[in-house]
């Protein structure tokens, strides 16, 4: 047996105290300083803008202060700070927290108007839509079921499909559902959506949808029919439409050709709003941004364009039509909406020439760039009524005061607000 005192073998990886010191001290020696101003981090989608201020600030005149609550400094006399400030310092973090949480959605900003304006004939606000990732797969999943159950690809593709069987629709609805339904091709009964003769094609779409996906519960259930019953309505609308465009004497390639054509209007109106609605989404990135990323003054001036933006909405911001210049490129000259106030239109330029387009070396970011718009000296008018319900002072006084008593009382005016007086 071996000596019970024998001397354990050594750990080659086991340097000891002595040589551990040894190496420290030999890495700091050699330890190169950083140039922390050298290194370039990403950057975010602001910045690009000039510095704002309130004129009242530029003429020595006192600034009001921020909505959001500042940070105290630290006790510097204390290790820690005092007790007291450190607590004063979470709570004011807490509110921060809480206001930006409001304004921020995973991923991207998300504005909801707040529509409690009267009802209008005349000046009507933008419809809205409310969805949800979850939502949107879904929709896309009931979609794809429905194209194979019917053979499309797209809406427009129900257009070349016959019409359902008239006399096998009544067979089946006169026995009850006892009958004969539908078989493979699939189509559906147009002259009554919620009939029998839908709801056993409603039937088959479940069959085939669970094959797929699971469903959770009996609401999931009972959400996913009513998207199945309100897609079979629009394809009704696309027939009912084209069917409408038939002329008398009106052959098939006539009608197609007719079709194509208001098919190609509707799209052109389509591009229009959802220009807008990007215009918007982009511009209220840029103000949130800001509003985290600003002290002092200028998170004020934020804050007032953010609260600008959010009260005109999607359906404030300015249409604008395409054309092609000299050199091939296109760009979009913006059209004037005689009922906004001419003021705000500045306040929407103070935003955009605020958005960073490069990257963090100066390069184009990727994806599709920034569209060029262009003001020109003689605008085109939109054709959009305007907005009611927005403040007083949002409309063009010259506008406002040409309205008859009925068109007044139906654009319902809110109490003007303070407008900050911007300098860049």
């Amino acid at each position: 047996m071996g000596n019970a005192h024998e001397e354990a073998p050594r750990d080659p990886y086991d340097g000891g105290d002595e040589n551990d010191e040894e190496e420290m001290e030999h890495v700091q020696a050699n330890l190169v300083p950083v140039n922390l101003a050298s290194i370039r981090f990403p950057r975010t989608v602001i910045g690009a803008g000039p510095v704002l201020r309130l004129q009242a600030a530029a003429n020595g005149s006192n600034t009001p202060t921020s909505a959001i609550p500042t940070l105290d400094t630290p006790n510097p006399n204390l290790p820690g700070g005092d007790t007291g400030e450190i607590n004063a310092t979470i709570s004011a973090l807490a509110t921060c927290v809480a206001k930006l949480t409001e304004k921020l959605s995973p991923g991207q900003v998300s504005r909801t108007k707040k529509y409690g304006a009267p009802k209008s004939r005349e000046f009507k606000l933008p419809p809205r839509r409310f969805t949800t990732p979850d939502r949107n797969a879904r929709l896309a999943s009931v979609r794809d079921i429905m194209n194979t159950l019917f053979g499309i690809t797209r809406d427009a593709d129900i257009l070349y499909k016959p019409l359902a069987n008239t006399d096998e629709i009544r067979a089946f609805e006169r026995d009850e559902g006892e009958g004969r339904g539908p078989t493979a091709p699939y189509l559906p009964d147009f002259s009554n959506i919620r009939g029998a003769w839908n709801h056993a094609l409603l039937l088959l779409f479940m069959e085939e949808y669970t094959k797929k996906f699971t469903i959770q519960d009996e609401d999931e259930q009972d959400d996913i029919s009513k998207m199945f019953l309100d897609r079979l309505l629009r394809l009704r609308k696309r027939v009912k439409g084209l069917m409408r465009l038939r002329l008398p004497d009106d052959t098939d390639a006539q009608l197609s050709q007719r079709y194509l054509a208001r098919h190609t209007r509707v799209l052109r109106e389509q591009r229009r709003n959802s220009r807008r609605n990007e215009i918007f989404e982009t511009r209220s990135i840029i103000t949130v941004q800001n509003v985290m990323a600003q002290r002092g003054e200028a998170k004020i001036i934020w804050e007032h364009l953010d609260s600008i933006l959010e009260t005109l909405g999607a359906g404030g911001m300015s249409s604008d039509e395409s054309e092609l210049e000299a050199d091939g490129r296109k760009v979009y000259f913006v059209k004037r909406m005689g009922w906004r106030r001419r003021a705000l239109t500045g306040r929407m330029t103070m935003i955009d020439r605020d958005r960073n387009v490069t990257t963090a070396y100066n390069n184009t970011r990727a994806g599709n760039p920034p569209r060029l718009r262009k003001q020109r000296n003689n605008p085109a008018e939109t054709t959009r009524n305007a907005l009611p319900g927005l403040p007083l002072n949002f409309y063009d006084q010259d506008w406002y005061n040409q309205l008859t008593d009925r068109q007044t009382k139906e654009i319902g005016a809110a109490p003007a607000v303070e407008l900050l007086e911007i300098l860049s």
